[in-house]
């Protein structure tokens, strides 16, 4: 009996230890494997993170921009000065990190003052949880920490403990039975199995199991030989979870490109083909994929030079900013399009080129009668008033210009939502208006419609004010029409002259600012350019639009469609 139960102990005691040492070691490796994977990744995400402007003052811009990455990956970023202030925490609200406390004594965070760079794992007491930390000093001192929540690692524990608890006590349970056959059988197919046990602990992935002439061992092969492969499961289940966290830079607006030491594609996101036009794969030489020459024209550059940033790149019409880091023996390139900003940069070097010139021009005629004046003292009487009244009249235009200028920044700064607190009566607004313009040498005949509508009141009228000043000013006509058409909460205004026609040519345009066809209908008065944009702005305030056509007295109608806002 004794010598039953010596070797009934030798059989199954060393297999029950190798095997809870199996399981235990491949947990353990799978839970460091998984912390590796994160810490790795987010290393990758602070590179691409590290190449926004990072400022030593809270951004309400960079802020938006971190709290969306938060809300579509959970990865949480924080800005730390060297001092330890927090400048900016995509889990907080503005007025939450100002109540954070000083940083400087967290672990990766001193570390990353210290050594350049740390990480650790534990308790936030800020987002109540456990949570990896990676930090690194950028180069202006600043400290970029992030932060993943360790559910990632614990959901791999729990998947892992579920999946081979059962059969690990199944196979105990199935050992011990079988050991108490196997207990003078003990010799060669105990050390085969022992093999198998060796291998299946040092990680090797293609064990092979022999087969076993006694029927009871080679019930035990295979009991270890499915535990063996469900831990292969297991480990695929581990690298699934790493491509999944990977698609986490699928979120970037910008294109993502990874490459190792030969040019061969590591990792990628879907905006690659949209910014060079080219479908890249895992594995395969960049340079051998691209076929457009503009394409490749483009990555041999960047790959070519030894500089890191590209400011202004451009590929089919469009412009890129590239940023290229080298880690380790990796190239990592982020293309960002900033062909809207260089449209924005085109506008406003016009915009600011049109203002000057319309600034000068009156600015010019002033300065000149004025140091006429000045300079000849016994000028005629009758010169000296012609000067005054020139002066006064580009005084007036120059007025008029800044005025509208307001107007249009004021309207172009109101945003999408417009507040209509009441109503406008027409014709109690028509009274108005008709005073306003009783001594201006025309005619105004407004229809007759006993309505009101939800437009507000400083918007209708200059949105009226500006259609009928350009009326007045280059019709050759003594009548201007104005009519109103109110039905389910659709305003519709036009107003009308008796020419000459605008050309067709030129009625897409005239809405811009500063464009004017005065020298085709009036060559005597001219206005400031801008009266019709700021009509077009309210237009797309109210959800409408305003056009021109010729009607049928030889003149042009002016049309505003607006929706009511109540």
């Amino acid at each position: 009996m004794k010598s039953f139960l010596k070797y009934f102990a030798i059989i199954y005691i060393p297999i029950v230890l190798v095997l809870l040492w199996v399981f235990s070691y491949s947990a353990g490796r799978m839970m460091e494997s998984g912390k590796k994977e994160l810490l790795s990744e987010m290393r990758n995400m602070w590179q691409i993170l590290a190449q926004y402007e990072n400022s030593y003052n809270f951004s309400p811009a960079a802020h938006r921009r971190v709290q969306r990455i938060s809300q579509k990956t959970t990865l949480r970023v924080t800005l730390i000065r060297p001092d330890g202030t927090v400048v900016d925490d995509s889990y907080l609200k503005a007025d939450g990190i100002l109540k954070m406390e000083n940083h400087s004594t967290r672990p990766e965070v001193a570390a990353a003052m210290l050594r350049g760079k740390g990480h650790s794992i534990r308790f936030s007491h800020t987002v109540k949880r456990e949570m990896m930390y990676y930090a690194a000093r950028l180069p202006n001192n600043l400290v970029l920490r992030l932060a993943y929540p360790m559910t990632y690692v614990k959901r791999i524990q729990a998947a892992w403990r579920n999946h081979v608890l059962l059969s690990l006590i199944f196979l105990l349970i199935a050992t011990g039975l079988i050991s108490l056959y196997l207990a003078k059988r003990f010799a060669y197919p105990l050390r085969q199995l022992d093999e198998i046990a060796r291998k299946v602990e040092s990680g090797e992935e293609n064990v092979h199991f022999p087969a076993f002439d006694d029927p009871t061992m080679s019930r035990i092969s295979g009991l270890i030989y499915r535990i063996y492969h469900s831990m292969l499961r297991n480990q695929k289940k581990v690298m699934d979870e790493r491509v999944r966290l990977k698609q986490i830079l699928s979120t970037m607006e910008e294109s993502i490109i990874l490459l190792d030491a030969e040019n061969r594609v590591i990792l990628f996101n879907q905006n690659v083909e949209k910014h060079i036009g080219v479908r890249l794969s895992h594995g395969e030489n960049v340079l051998n994929r691209i076929t457009d020459l503009e394409s490749l024209t483009l990555i041999q550059n960047i790959l070519q030079s030894d500089e890191t940033y590209f400011p202004r790149l451009k590929r089919g019409g469009r412009f890129f900013e590239v940023y290229v880091r080298e880690i380790k023996s990796d190239t990592l390139i982020v293309i960002h399009d900033i062909t809207e900003r260089g449209q924005y940069d085109v506008f406003k070097s016009e915009l600011i080129g049109n203002i000057t010139h319309e600034l000068k021009t009156p600015m010019a005629s002033i300065m000149g009668y004025a140091e006429t004046l000045v300079e000849n003292r016994e000028i005629a009487r009758e010169d000296a008033d012609r000067f005054h009244g020139v002066i006064l009249n580009q005084t007036r235009r120059l007025n008029d210009l800044i005025g509208d200028l307001l107007e249009l920044h004021r309207l172009e700064n109101i945003g999408q939502a417009v507040n209509v607190p009441e109503s406008v009566n027409w014709p109690g607004f028509v009274e108005e208006l008709s005073a306003r313009y009783r001594e201006c040498g025309k005619k105004l005949h407004f229809n007759e419609n006993d309505t009101s509508i939800f437009i507000r009141r400083e918007h209708l009228e200059s949105l009226l004010a500006n259609l009928i000043d350009n009326a007045l000013k280059y019709s050759s006509g003594e009548t201007v029409e104005i009519e109103l058409k109110h039905s389910d909460k659709t305003v519709v205004l036009s107003v009308s002259d008796k020419g000459p026609i605008i050309p067709v040519g030129q009625r897409s345009r005239i809405f811009e600012r500063f464009y004017t066809v005065s020298r085709s209908r009036n060559r005597e008065r001219s206005g400031t350019g801008l009266g019709l944009s700021i009509v077009k702005h309210i237009a797309t305030l109210y959800r409408g639009n305003v056009s021109v056509m010729e009607n049928v007295h030889g003149g042009n109608t002016f049309t505003v469609r607006l929706k009511e806002e109540k």
